[in-house]
């Protein structure tokens, strides 16, 4: 058989969903392969240079798999992983000039490639729908969740938290949560919000009093072992993103053990059924309300932590690795 390439280009960048992603995949593929990495960490723009030109090049005798929406255009045997289209959505969630190329360059890897993988039913639809291809060139292999998230919750009772956690992009759609919280906090005065993720561009254009005044701390970044830790010790999680291909912190939420409220839009509540409390994440009514009733409700609560980390037990990166493994395997000996 021909050799098979991964395209790690990803992975010089800081830990998130996709980083995630593609290490808990690789570190459990069980086919021989090679990782291509660049020499040096690239910039926004040189990096898809690279794709199509150095990755490109040295994976030619081979077969591609590139685990992070990108990967060059004109390899013969690519296959990618699409994780959302939310580069094709119009939104103003990155900048005019990242999105100007990736809108570009995703259409072209869908058709060019010779096989897509995703992550959710969702966005296998959406795909489907948006370009002309056969039903068996798109497959879904749903996300995974490491069993060191399902830990023995103990809420801090001396001083008890609602938690959030993600990459803070105007996606995760936390001036609305903000609001929201405004509105439930003199409900539940004792409880903090903590935000875990990078400050990023979000907080230049948001006004410094939607956060002071209602118990919001922002955490940045943290490690794994402070983030099982923040995990651990919620009382319960919020999860109002506008729009997701998974929603990772979804799942490793409900493996904890934490009653959530999420988004009944894109793919979060194809990963947590009737085991959540889901929101219009567009209306701040709908999120404010449905932290009522989760923050309101002990009872709730215990029935959606039981409920929830039943469904994540059904998720194993395992599954994953062995399904992408196959359609490695598939592909390489034709």
């Amino acid at each position: 058989m021909d050799p098979i390439f991964v395209n790690l280009r990803c992975m010089q960048r800081r830990m998130t969903g996709v980083q995630r992603y593609t290490q808990e995949i690789t570190s459990r593929l069980h086919v021989e392969w090679k990782g291509i990495i660049p020499g040096h960490t690239l910039g926004h723009l040189v990096g898809p240079l690279w794709d199509q030109s150095i990755l490109a090049l040295k994976a030619r005798s081979g077969l591609l798999w590139s685990p992070a929406n990108t990967g060059p255009i004109m390899h013969p045997r690519h296959i990618v992983t699409i994780h959302d289209l939310a580069v094709l959505k119009k939104e103003p969630w990155f900048s005019q000039t990242f999105q100007r190329y990736y809108a570009n360059l995703v259409p072209k890897l869908i058709q060019n490639a010779i096989h897509i993988i995703t992550v959710s039913e969702f966005i296998r639809a959406e795909i489907l729908s948006q370009f002309d291809l056969r039903e068996d060139k798109v497959e879904t292999c749903p996300l995974g969740v490491s069993p060191k998230f399902f830990v023995d919750s103990a809420p801090n009772q001396a001083n008890p938290y609602l938690l959030t956690v993600g990459s803070l992009d105007p996606r995760k759609n936390l001036p609305r949560l903000f609001q929201a919280w405004r509105q439930v906090h003199p409900r539940f005065p004792e409880i903090e919000l903590r935000v875990v993720g990078g400050g990023g561009s979000i907080f230049k254009s948001m006004n410094s009093s939607l956060i002071g005044g209602c118990n919001i701390r922002l955490l940045g970044n943290i490690s794994d072992t402070e983030l099982l830790e923040q995990y651990r010790g919620a009382t319960a999680f919020a999860y109002p993103s506008l729009y997701e291909g998974f929603g990772l912190p979804v799942l490793e939420a409900m493996a904890a053990g934490l009653p959530l409220l999420t988004s009944e839009r894109s793919a979060m509540s194809e990963i947590t059924g009737d085991c959540a409390i889901l929101v219009d994440p567009l209306e701040e009514e709908s999120i404010s309300s449905g932290l009522m009733r989760l923050l309101g409700t002990e009872e709730l609560r215990h029935s959606l932590s039981q409920s929830g980390k039943a469904i994540a037990r059904t998720f194993t990166w395992e599954r994953t690795a062995e399904s992408i493994a196959r359609i490695l395997i598939r592909h390489n000996s034709r």
